[in-house]
């Protein structure tokens, strides 16, 4: 998330977003919020099945989902991360 804070977008992203808001149609801009909403619901679901899991916080207007695992691995994140790379190839 630092990398998100602490720099900003290459010339090309930031043309591409006022190209976004200069030419996307507001149907457009709705029928992808009702697609992110729906991904939201489906993660947050999700998480909410899975014992330990805390989530104190539902996303509203971002990508990021940061849950407390620390149930998990005796709250070490670093072991969970890498048996999480190592056994679902997820990083």
């Amino acid at each position: 998330i630092q990398s998100q804070l602490t720099s900003c977008a290459g010339s090309i992203s930031q043309a591409a977003g006022v190209a976004a808001l200069e030419e996307v149609t507001e149907e457009e801009l709705a029928k992808n919020n009702e697609i992110m909403v729906s991904k939201r619901d489906y993660v947050v679901d999700r998480l909410a099945k899975i014992p330990g899991a805390e989530l104190d916080v539902v996303p509203d207007g971002a990508f990021y989902v940061l849950p407390d695992l620390s149930e998990y691995y005796d709250g070490d994140d670093a072991a969970l991360c890498l048996d999480l790379l190592r056994s679902k190839k997820l990083a």
